[in-house]
C-alpha cells in the first residue's frame, strides 16, 4: 500500500492552459509550501480537462491546506485557469493505491480509469480481476510502465487505475482483439465493471515541482 495520499483533481480548462502548462505554477507554488512531495499537470486527450495530481503526507495535510490562510491566494489563482463560466465540472478525489503511483506519472501517456462494479459484483472481485490483467501487464514492459489500483474517499463505490503506457497506441495494442489483454484479462474486466458509466482519460503530465 501506497503511504500518500493523492488529490486528484480534473476541470475545464482555459485556453491559456491548455497551451501552455507554466500558467499554473502559480497555483502550484503556493500549494508547494504545505506539501514537499511532487504535484504533476496535464491535458486529458479525451476531455482536453486539466489534471492536477498533488501528493500529501496524508488526507489530513491537504486539510490543513484547505484550512491556511494560503488558500485563499490559491483559490484567487485557481480561476485563472478556468475558461470563462467554467467552474462546472471540477471533480476532485483523495486516492489511495495499492502501491507506489509516482513512476507512472513520469511515463508519456498515463490512463485514468475510474470503475464501477456491475450490479453483484463486489469491489474485491473487481479488484482481484484487475490485479490478474496487472500481471499479464508486467510481461509487456514495451508497452507499458506498470498499473496501480486505488480506492477513492469521496468515492467508495468505485476503484481508480493508474497506468502508465509508452503511447496512447500502446495502450491501444495491449487492448486490442487479439492483443496481450484484449480477450482475456480486460474480457474479464468488462463483465465486472459498468461500462456505461466508466471514465477512462489519457494524461502526459509535466511535474512542476
Amino acid at each position: 500500500m501506497a503511504e500518500h495520499t493523492y488529490e486528484i483533481a480534473s476541470f475545464p480548462a482555459a485556453d491559456a492552459v491548455k497551451k501552455d502548462l507554466s500558467v499554473c505554477k502559480p497555483v502550484i507554488e503556493v500549494t508547494k509550501r504545505h506539501t514537499s512531495l511532487p504535484v504533476f499537470v496535464g491535458i486529458s486527450v479525451e476531455s482536453a480537462k486539466l489534471y492536477v495530481v498533488a501528493t500529501w503526507e496524508n488526507t489530513d495535510a491537504h486539510r490543513k491546506f484547505i484550512a491556511h490562510p494560503d488558500y485563499k491566494f490559491a483559490q484567487a489563482d485557481f480561476a485563472s485557469l478556468l475558461p470563462e463560466g467554467g467552474a462546472a465540472g471540477i471533480s476532485i478525489v483523495h486516492a489511495h493505491f495499492n502501491a507506489d503511483p509516482l513512476p507512472l506519472f513520469a511515463a508519456p501517456v498515463v490512463e485514468h480509469a475510474f470503475l464501477t462494479p456491475e450490479d453483484g459484483v463486489t469491489l474485491d472481485e473487481l479488484k482481484a480481476a484487475l490485479l490478474r490483467s496487472n500481471e499479464v501487464l508486467a510481461q509487456h514492459r514495451d508497452l507499458s510502465t506498470g498499473a496501480v489500483i486505488g480506492t477513492m474517499e469521496e468515492r467508495p463505490d468505485q476503484l481508480i487505475v493508474i497506468a502508465g503506457w509508452q503511447s496512447l497506441e500502446a495502450h491501444q495494442k495491449f487492448a486490442a482483439p487479439g492483443g496481450p489483454a484484449g480477450d482475456g484479462a480486460l474480457v474479464e474486466i468488462f463483465s465486472k465493471v459498468k461500462k456505461e458509466i466508466a471514465v477512462v482519460e489519457h494524461v502526459s503530465y509535466t511535474k512542476l515541482a
